[in-house]
């Protein structure tokens, strides 16, 4: 029953701090709405600079990390071969290693039985008439001593030696793995800040082009001349009861974006030709005449004529013009 209780209120902890998080994260985005929606020009003007400033200073570092992980990909990459090689190195020797305690163990045998004969041989030097005899044959003995215990050693250096590789291959794995998981940690999170400040951008954006349309929306100026009983009209002249005075005149509100009905109106009065005017509005582009100007148009309201003039009647400009 105990560990039961000690569950729950463990249950309870978590689901109140996830509940806490969550909240916080859900009333920080309402704020930051809130705040948006709420900015003056200025406002919006600031922390977009700052935005756009903090992004390129995320898109930097982001690319500077990118470079990092590309280069820890590639010693990735270069240590798993070595792995690889390492594991195949490790099977090789695992499957040498019962052939060499064998010979270890007879080798071991050898050299004890050889160590008690050398000894025998050692009384029997002393003892022979024969000198010489005897010391070639203590000496061989002795030979066979030294062999199998070099034998022995270099057994028990490769046993060694397959160890340190096996201890190696563990360690490269450990810190491959915790090395990948890191960069890729620090990357997503990065990638998460740029994302947020990016939507926060576009947020900005959004309530700058809403500033903009209510002021254009409040001179109650029409962007196409032929869609307004008002029209645009010169009122320069207009005395405002007062002097001295200083007036100035736009044909039409600005698009950004295409050709104004007003503004085209206006240079063709002041003498530009159509070339002219549309390299005003569409820079670096070429009027293309290479069709045929005689085509002639039928509308369904019962007009016709040349396409030349269907172009110059199109009901965003009055007929007058």
């Amino acid at each position: 029953m105990l560990p039961n209780i000690v569950y729950n209120e463990y249950m309870k902890k978590v689901f109140f701090v996830v509940t806490t998080l969550l909240f916080f994260l859900f009333f920080s985005f309402v704020i930051l709405a809130k705040e948006i929606s709420q900015m003056s020009s200025e406002e919006v003007e600031q922390e977009l600079a700052s935005s756009r400033k903090e992004l390129s200073t995320k898109d930097y570092n982001s690319q500077s990390l990118l470079k990092k992980l590309n280069e820890v990909n590639g010693r990735i990459t270069q240590l798993g071969q070595e792995i690889i090689k390492k594991e195949k190195e490790v099977k090789d020797g695992e499957e040498a290693l019962d052939y060499q305690k064998n010979l270890l163990n007879e080798r071991a045998k050898s050299y004890y039985k050889n160590i008690n004969r050398g000894s025998l041989n050692l009384l029997t030097v002393l003892t022979s008439n024969n000198l010489s005899e005897s010391l070639r044959g203590f000496f061989y003995q002795q030979s066979l001593v030294d062999k199998d215990k070099n034998t022995i050693i270099k057994v028990v250096l490769y046993i060694k030696n397959l160890e340190e590789i096996k201890i190696s291959l563990e360690k490269e794995k450990s810190q491959l793995s915790a090395l990948k998981s890191e960069a890729d940690s620090q990357f997503l999170i990065l990638q998460g800040e740029i994302t947020e400040i990016k939507q926060k951008i576009a947020q900005l954006s959004a309530r700058q082009q809403q500033l903009i349309s209510q002021r254009l929306a409040a001179l109650n100026i029409s962007r196409s001349a032929g869609t307004s009983t008002r029209g645009c009209s010169d009122d320069r002249s207009v005395d405002p009861g007062f002097s001295p005075r200083l007036a100035f005149f736009t044909f039409g509100a600005p698009h950004r974006n295409g050709l104004n009905q007003y503004g085209a109106w206006g240079r063709a009065k002041a003498g530009q030709n159509e070339e002219q005017i549309l390299q005003e509005y569409y820079p670096n582009m070429n009027l293309k005449k290479d069709y045929d100007q005689g085509i002639q148009i039928t509308t369904t309201t019962g007009w016709s004529g040349s396409i030349e003039e269907y172009v110059k009647r199109i009901y965003e400009v009055p007929d007058s013009w």
